[in-house]
């Protein structure tokens, strides 16, 4: 059974990794890489279509370890950077791991555990309260399948697993309501309070049952207190875009959102990104725009703030929360003229540059920063702007 196969290898493999030395899983990587030529070029095989059904599969195992090496060894280095390691790269890396594991549904929760520790640490309560809310689901997807299976072989389910099941699921979501009534988001604290309360009402769990009431009633008079005072922050958003060999492939020429704690200045996310990245790189890192006009040798990192916009029928009845959550679509402007310079005493000769952002995933997400996914200008005429 090939899916146990790969079940066994991805397992393993990822258990000695982490106790080689970085030269020892590089060798290992290179002896998996070898096993992939040689069975290709294996002649033996006499029903084709098995032989690309195998090739495939093992494709895909060799994809998800290969990730999984650099990924532990890249994790490994920004643990020892200390201060010096930038905490959404960070984040990066464990989303990478938990999708890497994607097939293992233990492993994968396990990872995101980690990332929601990493953000309860650093006072991310609204990306904790995502995962707590993803590790809930997960836990509920794999006892369905398991039971699915357990119907398949007419096996019987051991009464004490689906319980310990359902355990794991309600400290998760307790766990994330906590998080959320941290991080101001009162009206998703809510909607997690309603999938537990049910649960505890079929269990008959009275206890359980006045301590979320209580719970709710904290919660909505803290909204109540917040829409009074209009006091609510829930976070800033910036564009970040990286240039330069020394960052790596997968940063260099990348943009991404960053969300940062409520009320972060430009100068304080600018001068927290160089001096990170100067430890580093090791190299001097400029704090600028990125042109056609930068130098290819020069490491350089663009920061501009972000404004959230909606479409028309989007911003058609809606509420605070629903302007300040739930974001995927951002924007920024930048004045310029024909002649190159940003601004000019001639108001005709003015313009401006309008660029819209998109992101796969709305924030607050289970990371505090995203890759750009659609990028989209528009030029306004000296009239218009």
């Amino acid at each position: 059974n090939f899916d146990v196969f790969r079940l066994s290898i991805t397992v393993s493999l990822s258990k000695m990794v982490l106790t080689l030395s970085e030269r020892a899983t590089r060798f290992l990587e290179q002896s998996l890489l070898s096993i992939d030529e040689f069975a290709k070029k294996d002649n033996e095989w006499k029903d084709p279509r098995a032989k690309s059904s195998f090739i495939d599969g093992l494709d895909d195992v060799l994809e998800r370890v290969s990730t999984i090496f650099k990924d532990t060894l890249e994790i490994a280095r920004q643990r020892r950077l200390g201060r010096a390691c930038d905490y959404a790269a960070f984040e990066d890396l464990l989303m990478q791991m938990a999708e890497a594991y994607s097939h293992i549904p233990e492993a994968r929760i396990g990872w995101l555990t980690q990332l929601s520790n990493h953000h309860k640490d650093h006072e991310n309560w609204a990306e904790a309260g995502q995962c707590l809310i993803t590790i809930a689901d997960l836990i509920e997807a794999a006892e369905a399948t398991e039971r699915k299976q357990q119907h398949v072989r007419h096996a019987h389910r051991q009464p004490s697993s689906v319980k310990a099941a359902e355990v794991r699921v309600t400290e998760a979501l307790q766990d994330a309501c906590h998080c959320l009534a941290k991080g101001e988001l009162y009206e998703q604290c809510n909607e997690v309070y309603g999938r537990l309360i049910p649960m505890y009402e079929k269990k008959k769990d009275y206890p359980s049952l006045a301590r979320a009431h209580f719970s709710l009633h904290e919660v909505f008079e803290q909204l109540i207190k917040a829409e009074k005072e209009n006091s609510r922050l829930l976070g800033t958003y910036y564009r970040v875009a990286f240039h330069g060999e020394q960052f790596g492939p997968e940063v260099n020429g990348v943009e991404f959102i960053y969300k940062m704690p409520k009320i972060t200045r430009l100068a304080e996310i600018s001068d927290d990104l160089k001096t990170k990245y100067a430890r580093q790189l090791g190299v001097d890192i400029k704090i600028g725009p990125i042109d056609d006009r930068t130098p290819a040798d020069e490491c350089r990192i663009a920061v501009t703030y972000l404004h959230p916009y909606f479409d028309v029928d989007e911003k058609r009845d809606q509420d605070w929360i629903s302007a300040h959550s739930n974001l995927t679509k951002f924007k920024f402007s930048t004045p310029f003229t024909a002649s190159g310079k940003a601004h000019s005493a001639d108001i005709t000769e003015q313009q401006k540059r309008t660029t819209f952002l998109h992101t796969d995933h709305a924030f607050p997400f289970l990371k505090t920063r995203q890759q750009v996914s659609i990028r989209k200008e528009t030029i306004l005429s000296p009239i218009e702007s």
